[in-house]
């Protein structure tokens, strides 16, 4: 329980680097987003028990994930940066449009790092990394949409 209130907390860094001055924006988010790597990595690590040879195939490869998965994260939090609570409904068509195109990539960019995962670990240990997963980045999703205002309609 402790790791998961440390993952709240980095999230909560994440969030509240939000509204924070303009020209530091971009610096804190990449800053609160390593950190929430970093903690997502303790939680894995803390959580999966690997053998030496699981663990010198797997951190490689999740590693390369995570510097992907957080190019397309940076781009979609910074859309969050301006004020999109009072967009018109051109710039909210674009705005979804985009947020679509980022999600996508992250789907697309997912099944290729799990694939590659899912060969170098017993389909178990697999299956307990993609659960620990899905957990930590459930909390973050939610964090970050409660967080968030509700464009103005």
């Amino acid at each position: 329980m402790k790791t998961i209130k440390l993952t709240l907390v980095v999230v909560a860094i994440l969030v509240s680097n939000l509204s924070l001055h303009a020209q530091y924006k971009q610096e804190e988010i990449r800053y609160a987003i390593e950190l929430a790597d970093n903690e997502y990595k303790d939680l894995i690590r803390y959580n999966m028990n690997f053998t030496k040879k699981e663990s010198d195939a797997f951190w490689p490869i999740l590693n390369e994930y995570l510097n992907k998965r957080d190019e397309i994260f940076n781009k979609e939090v910074n859309m969050f940066l301006k004020d999109y609570t009072k967009l018109n409904n051109e710039q909210a068509k674009d705005f979804l449009n985009k947020l679509l195109k980022y999600d996508d990539q992250m789907d697309r960019l997912q099944k290729k790092y799990f694939r590659k995962i899912m060969k170098v670990l017993p389909a178990k240990k697999f299956l307990r990394f993609n659960q620990i997963d899905n957990f930590i980045e459930t909390a973050r999703d939610f964090k970050l949409s409660y967080d968030l205002p509700l464009v103005k309609g």
